[in-house]
């Protein structure tokens, strides 16, 4: 299993994100909560012995969540004037 797939799995037992998670982005109309993730394609890791076959890679995890609503109204506002 690839890492990518194993960070899918582990991610899609979040219930709360209902299965939604997506590679890259999400579908225009997806509505929060939902989560999109990223991995990179990885550096070979290297040690006293040399390069090894083995991968180190770096996730990139963004949760999308609805706006809480003190925000709403805050965002809702009028700018103060001086």
């Amino acid at each position: 299993m690839t890492f990518e797939a194993a960070l899918r799995t582990e991610l899609m037992t979040i219930t709360s994100l209902n299965n939604k998670v997506f590679p890259m982005r999400a579908p225009e109309g997806t509505e929060a909560p939902y989560l999109i993730y990223t991995t990179t394609l990885g550096d070979y890791d290297k040690s006293l012995e040399g390069w090894h076959k083995s991968k180190g890679s770096r996730p990139a995890l963004w949760i999308m969540r609805p706006i809480p609503s003190w925000m709403e109204r805050c965002l809702t506002l009028k700018p103060l004037r001086c």
